[in-house]
């Protein structure tokens, strides 16, 4: 399905985007080698060029599994690569991502409601109202470090789970599952609420 292929090539390819880029040849070494895993790297803040590798890379995946043209460049292509990736570029690349995927979207999902106030990007900045729109689609975490961070910049760790987090939910919104079995999808709120009923007493009744 087009959903788990889009999970699968975006976790096996994001890592090697957000570090460095190899020749074939050693990565191949590399992977039949044990290799120990700095913790402390996770810590670290998250650059500009290392973004635009991660990003590009969710872009392949995201074009050659929805078929849909991608982009030849990255706006963070641009400017000095090791200047720390601030939390607004990373909303308007989310929201690039978001853009290049939703001529595939399946459906419309219900809009999840948020508290504006808890939201640390000014009211004035450009990338507020984008990343209002990327919470209610949710697609960027609402409470997570993108939306109500302290800082204006994010970690490594904190940067790949927002990336993880959004391309999940754009693999959810471009696959449509089975309305029968999705009380999400329903027509009939009813039904939906007698089936999830169901699954919370375990029954085995359809």
């Amino acid at each position: 399905m087009k959903a788990a292929r889009l999970l699968i090539l975006l976790f096996a390819s994001v890592p090697i985007a957000c570090g460095s880029m190899q020749e074939e040849a050693a990565k191949d070494r590399l992977q039949s080698q044990a290799r120990s895993v700095d913790a402390a790297a996770g810590s670290q803040t998250m650059t500009r060029g290392e973004a635009a590798k991660a990003f590009l890379e969710a872009e392949r995946v995201l074009s050659e599994v929805l078929r849909v043209p991608r982009p030849d460049s990255h706006p963070l292509q641009r400017g000095e690569a090791g200047q720390p990736l601030r939390r607004t570029e990373t909303v308007l690349a989310l929201k690039r991502l978001f853009d290049l995927a939703s001529p595939r979207f399946c459906f419309t999902p219900r809009f999840i409601a948020y508290d504006p106030d808890r939201l640390t990007l000014p009211a004035g900045d450009p990338s507020r109202p984008v990343l209002e729109e990327l919470i209610r689609w949710q697609c960027v975490a609402k409470l997570g470090p993108v939306a109500a961070g302290e800082r204006t910049t994010l970690t490594v760790d904190e940067f790949g789970d927002a990336l993880g987090f959004c391309m999940a939910r754009l693999a959810d919104l471009t696959h449509m599952p089975s309305t029968r079995w999705s009380p999400y999808l329903m027509d009939d709120e009813d039904v939906a609420e007698s089936i999830v009923s169901k699954s919370k007493k375990g029954s085995k009744e359809e």
